[in-house]
């Protein structure tokens, strides 16, 4: 073949179509496919990144094997970037980083508070009053519902009990992109729950309107972390309020 900038791109167009990829593919990809000589010309031809930019195509991104190390690294560094005196928020993050990986990460591990007590540092209060704000968004629809709710103790293991019996911890999170794929991210933390029912309130990526809301017993969420997608196998618990119901019925079988 005589090649040219063009049937390079016409190529590496010919590759991702094959792949159904939407951006540059790697050298291995391209060797996959096969096309003969097409990955030896690209690096003759100043390699995939800048080929990549020429043709306006973005690279595949590298994974980040993380760490509790690097998690620390890139903490401290949007600290110092932002010249911060306490643990960064998550859109202070996305700021520095430009992408929600490390947020992602953090969620998963120790979450925002646990890296913040790593750290030995304090914390924004406007992270603090977003949890607080859907524990108070749910404690008054648990009233409007007709159940009697007490809020617990910032030591309590989970955040609500209803009619004296059920116990619930409630998540809320915003939504996000990794990659094309728009997610809901929550760190559950817990892989032995101490509560009954999880209440999982999924927001729009500003926080503002709640998208769906999730009752997922505890016993069936046994993970340190979700990421629920738009097709989720958790859509079985979308407003499934009835769940307390049936969990008050039981622990009142156990009055003696």
């Amino acid at each position: 073949m005589n090649w040219t900038q063009e049937t390079i791109k016409e190529e590496v167009f010919k590759v991702m179509k094959i792949l159904n990829i939407n951006r540059m593919p790697t050298s291995k990809e391209v060797r996959r496919v096969g096309i003969s000589g097409l990955d030896g010309i690209i690096s003759d031809n100043g390699g995939y990144i800048e080929l990549a930019n020429k043709f306006g195509l973005v690279n595949k991104r590298p994974i980040i094997k993380w760490n509790d190390k690097l998690i620390k690294n890139k903490i401290q560094n949007v600290i110092k970037l932002l010249n911060l005196d306490r643990m960064p928020s998550a859109s202070e993050i996305f700021q520095i980083e430009g992408n929600y990986e490390l947020d992602n990460i953090i969620s998963k591990s120790l979450g925002y508070y646990g890296w913040a007590k790593k750290l030995q540092l304090g914390i924004k209060d406007s992270e603090t009053l977003f949890g607080n704000q859907y524990q108070e968004i749910c404690f008054n629809e648990l009233i409007n519902k007709g159940y009697r709710v007490e809020n617990t103790s910032m030591k309590a293991p989970y955040d609500l009990l209803v009619n004296n019996n059920v116990r619930i911890d409630v998540k809320s999170g915003c939504a996000y992109y990794i990659e094309d794929c728009r997610v809901h991210t929550f760190g559950i933390n817990k892989k032995f729950p101490t509560c009954d029912l999880y209440i999982i309130y999924a927001l729009n990526e500003d926080g503002i309107n709640i998208e769906r809301i999730f009752i997922i017993p505890s016993k069936n969420l046994k993970i340190k972390s979700m990421s629920i997608g738009t097709n989720s196998k958790y859509n079985k618990y979308i407003n499934k309020w009835d769940y307390i119901d049936k969990y008050d019925k039981f622990y009142k079988t156990l009055i003696i």
